[in-house]
């Protein structure tokens, strides 16, 4: 339990990538899409899955930052940038594999990792191309649209392994994936 919350306080408090790197509340108003936290007080779960999910999410919610930043480095061609979110990218990924999440949570994690991992891959892929930055579409690259089938598939787990969610949580992680999610 406390590696799980030595874990969390590292990806909560994540250090900026750049200068200019925005929160997690600029992040989803630029997208724009509604944000709904994990409410602890209301859920019955215990505590190892509760800290799992927070854990999780505040991955997922970097992961975010790191996805709408990244993009808007790319267009403006700030490829250093561009290159540090990667590297943010990969240490985020590291921190999220490393951990040990209860049974019922372990599908989904894998999941939302595989999601992040792609995400990283697709701006690696973009910055060594040689394409117009203001032009760049990501619909129809193979790693967004694997990360966005990963995403649909851990949010139907999450629905899955907790049907007893109050509505607020089930909201939450619709919010957390769907936000995450290029498409």
């Amino acid at each position: 339990m406390v590696r799980c919350l030595l874990a969390a306080f590292v990806i909560v408090g994540w250090p900026p990538v750049a200068a200019h790197a925005m929160s997690v509340e600029e992040a989803y108003a630029a997208i724009p899409h509604h944000r709904t936290v994990f409410d602890r007080a209301s859920t019955k779960l215990p505590p190892a899955q509760i800290n799992s999910l927070i854990q999780l999410f505040a991955g997922a919610d970097q992961a975010t930052v790191f996805r709408v930043q990244s993009m808007r480095d790319l267009r403006a061609g700030r490829l250093q940038d561009v290159r540090k979110t990667i590297d943010a990218y990969r240490a985020l990924i590291g921190t999220l594999s490393s951990t040990q999440p209860p049974a019922d949570v372990k599908p989904a994690h894998a999941l939302i990792v595989g999601a992040i991992q792609d995400h990283q891959r697709f701006f690696e892929i973009k910055l060594h191309q040689s394409t117009d930055p203001a032009r760049i579409d990501v619909a129809f690259t193979p790693e967004v649209q694997q990360a966005s089938q990963k995403l649909r598939r851990a949010y139907d787990l999450l629905l899955r392994a907790f049907p007893n969610e109050p509505a607020v949580n089930k909201a939450a992680f619709y919010d957390y994936l769907c936000a995450l999610d290029f498409l």
